[in-house]
């Protein structure tokens, strides 16, 4: 239980010198140095129960240019590498939203640097009601400001009513928006908390994180079935169409009944643009090479098109337009020895033969 309510801190481990990396950014008239690569790290845990006690920690950390925090929870001891053989996926009571890419509007250019009125635009405008009334600290990314104020580059941390682990914000984001960067909400991402240096460069932001005060939890529901076959922490592999159809028949969720619809919509759509583009190669290698191929072609082409799936008679009728009358190849008999031998060949060789 107490895991819930853990943020885990990482700490770069000193080099020999004893000197720690930066995880910070800095700017100087030249530019931007970007966040160091740190390789190794000691870690500590802390507990925080509310949003108050996070916005505590958030600001501490601020001024420690050495440490970041990942939602993982490390199992190492002593020194260790930020993989996950390291460190255990867990589920949080916390989260942290991270916005890069909306772009400032033209009504809030003068409130550009008011963090407290650009973080309520984005809850607003591009997070889901669940948010709408949640306390939550802000804080302004390293480089919010620094390309002229395009975009909106903001923290936004809550405490949620579900403990809810990498899987599950996926999820619920695959449903509940697009514009938040997910890839905080992997295992070990690092979620970067200390304020830029500025060298001889003016700070374009006076202040630059803050705490609002609403109701003490974001009242998030969990979807209930995912959108996707859940295998390794880093990867995901879409449904199938048979597993949205037995979705639908058993979800009581009308939200994720409609959800499951619409991706099986998407499904039928993509398979009737690969068989469209199937069909297009097709012609575009007997165009190409109608009455052309001696036997070696032949047996490179009825190989390739064996390896992709083609009907038999699609491959007869292809194989039967390209091949040069002076060949004198049983195709019959060809397509008998390339099926028993296995054919090797594949879709990179279709799309020579097509000319693209």
């Amino acid at each position: 239980m107490r895991d819930l309510f853990n943020l885990a801190i990482l700490s770069d481990s000193r080099d020999w010198e004893g000197n720690r990396t930066q995880m910070a950014k800095t700017f100087t008239p030249k530019g931007k140095t970007s966040y160091a690569n740190a390789y190794t790290f000691d870690h500590n845990e802390v507990q925080v129960t509310d949003i108050n006690e996070l916005h505590d920690l958030l600001v501490l950390l601020e001024s420690n240019h050495s440490v970041c925090v990942v939602r993982a929870k490390p199992n190492a001891v002593g020194v260790h590498q930020r993989t996950l053989e390291n460190m255990t996926e867990t589920s949080r009571l916390w989260v942290c939203l991270d916005f890069d890419t909306v772009p400032l509007p033209d009504h809030l250019n003068s409130d550009k640097t008011n963090g407290g009125v650009l973080s309520e635009y984005l809850i607003q405008n591009h997070l889901n009601n669940q948010f709408h009334n949640a306390s939550y600290h802000w804080q302004f990314s390293s480089s919010h400001g620094m390309d002229n104020f395009e975009m909106i580059k903001m923290h936004l941390w809550f405490f949620v009513s579900e403990p809810m682990g990498w899987r599950d914000w996926d999820r619920y984001f695959d449903y509940h928006g697009d514009t938040v960067d997910r890839s905080v909400f992997r295992t070990v991402q690092v979620h970067y908390t200390a304020n830029p240096t500025f060298i001889d460069v003016v700070d374009p932001v006076p202040v630059r994180s803050g705490l609002v005060h609403k109701k003490p939890l974001a009242m998030i529901h969990k979807l209930e079935q995912p959108l996707y076959v859940e295998q390794a922490p880093e990867t995901k592999t879409t449904m199938t169409l048979e597993e949205a159809e037995k979705l639908i028949s058993i979800t009581t969720d009308p939200k994720v009944k409609m959800m499951a619809k619409s991706y099986i919509q998407d499904l039928k759509l993509e398979a009737s643009k690969k068989a469209l583009e199937r069909v297009n190669l097709l012609n575009d290698i007997i165009n190409r090479n109608i009455g052309k191929l001696h036997h070696v072609d032949i047996q490179k082409l009825m190989a390739a098109l064996i390896a992709g799936r083609y009907d038999d008679s699609e491959i007869m009728l292809c194989c039967s337009k390209c091949l040069s009358q002076n060949s004198g190849s049983d195709l019959t008999k060809l397509m008998a020895d390339i099926k028993k031998a296995g054919a090797k060949c594949g879709y990179t060789t279709l799309r020579k033969f097509a000319g693209r």
